[in-house]
């Protein structure tokens, strides 16, 4: 099974085709044509709109404001899995009923905006529509006899499921969809395709919320991690990629369960996908904040951490704001707070009134993002931007209350005065929670 890589200039065409292929057990990765400088720029074969090679399937939407079907007919051709007729007459059927629409509102909700577990803030309102949304989307789904009974409407089936089951999950309320019949159907699948890593991911993915099921769950993302023939099969790194993020998120979980800081076995898959693509902003924020720890403890050197969240804002501020998602700019906001607080730790403090003054200005920066618009309309994007500053209030508290001490203390006192106010005024805005 072949990576779809999609190239895009609008980001929402990208996500759209994006989330609806993923639908079926596809692998998919986007890049923006500024981001090619920094991955698959050696790989690139996209002269026309549609391309491949032995491990990737490249797909041209910079033309594309609406995606036409042929292009989804285009890639599943050049996929090494075999797509009977009807199997992509069912995919059209579904495409015309939930390709764009409120699809990607849902899927974005779920997938970048409440990325984290645990995440009862009072105001869910948007989470709570995405719920219903995909939940009705699984029961039309599951209603059609005819996408049912097709293995392309199953694997549909399974992974609205999965979503709708995760963001419940976030809420911390019990799933709606039993996930052992649904680890079933990928199995049966899986039975006839052998190939199929997606389903691996998707199967993985489906168990990960359940109770006394980790042990699969490693087994399926070990599986894609360790493999490497299979019936002549070769998986390639990008697929690899995949299983060593969600391991090391895994373990990290597991041990920030025992309250441990330190995680040794996830630091050591994530430093394993960082020597694949040295350019993943998760990867790299993940990797120095494990970095920063062990300095403390004097267990390694604090340079490793700087570099690392340096490395991840310069890639940020190259990529460009509007064309990084809701999880990228959120680890450039963190990246920016933890290397102004070394910098204090260091005296040096034009270094830290320079990082801390960044991440101050960041939710201004989202602001002028036109992608969340595209997604949620403007009383939509306004309700994320709240529903985000919310989230990490205490942060920018802090980093007012930092720039207003670093400055008190240079003999500032007009901009010290204006940030101990900035302080007050998010305080009272958001609660003192």
């Amino acid at each position: 099974m072949k990576m779809i890589v999609l190239k895009y200039r609008k980001r929402k065409t990208s996500s759209s085709l994006g989330y609806f292929l993923r639908m079926f057990g596809f692998l998919v990765d986007s890049v923006s044509e500024n981001m090619l400088l920094f991955n698959y720029f050696d790989k690139w074969k996209g002269f026309g709109a549609v391309s491949c090679d032995a491990e990737h399937v490249y797909v041209d939407l910079t033309e594309h404001d609406e995606v036409p079907f042929h292009v989804i007919e285009d890639i599943i051709e050049r996929q090494d899995m075999a797509f009977s007729e009807e199997d992509v007459n069912v995919i059209k059927e579904m495409w015309e009923q939930f390709y764009c629409g409120e699809m990607t509102e849902w899927m974005y909700t779920i997938s970048e905006l409440y990325i984290n577990r645990k995440m009862r803030y009072p105001n869910v309102r948007l989470l709570e529509k995405a719920i219903y949304g995909l939940d009705d989307a699984a029961g039309r789904l599951e209603a059609n006899k005819k996408w049912i009974k097709n293995m392309c409407g199953k694997l549909a089936y399974c992974y609205l499921a999965c979503q709708v089951n995760d963001a419940l999950e976030k809420m911390e309320e019990w799933p709606w969809y039993d996930a052992l019949r649904l680890a079933g159907i990928c199995d049966a699948v899986l039975a006839v395709q052998h190939g199929f890593w997606g389903l691996y991911l998707l199967k993985a993915d489906i168990l990960r919320n359940r109770r006394g099921m980790q042990e699969k769950v490693m087994d399926s993302y070990c599986f894609l991690r360790d493999i490497r023939l299979t019936e002549n099969v070769r998986i390639g790194d990008d697929v690899r990629k995949y299983a060593l993020l969600e391991l090391g998120e895994r373990y990290q979980t597991a041990a920030e369960k025992e309250r441990k800081l330190l995680y040794p076995k996830a630091v050591e898959y994530y430093l394993q996908f960082e020597a694949i693509d040295p350019n993943n902003i998760r990867v790299l924020f993940k990797i120095a904040m494990q970095m920063e720890r062990r300095a403390q403890r004097q267990m390694g050197r604090i340079e490793e951490a700087v570099w690392r969240y340096e490395r991840l804002c310069a890639l940020v501020e190259r990529i460009g704001f509007a064309n990084v998602n809701n999880v990228e700019f959120e680890y450039y906001y963190k990246a920016k707070f933890r290397l102004g607080v070394i910098a204090r730790m260091e005296k040096d403090i034009p270094k830290a009134i320079a990082q801390f003054s960044d991440a101050s200005v960041c939710w201004d920066k989202l602001k002028t993002n036109e992608y969340l618009e595209d997604i949620y309309g403007e009383q939509g994007r306004m309700e994320v931007i709240r529903f985000l500053q919310g989230k990490y209030k205490k942060r920018d508290c802090v980093i007012s209350q930092q720039l207003a001490e670093l400055y008190e203390n240079s003999g500032r006192e007009e901009e010290a005065r204006e940030y101990y106010i900035k302080a007050n005024m998010i305080a009272h805005r958001f609660g003192q929670g």
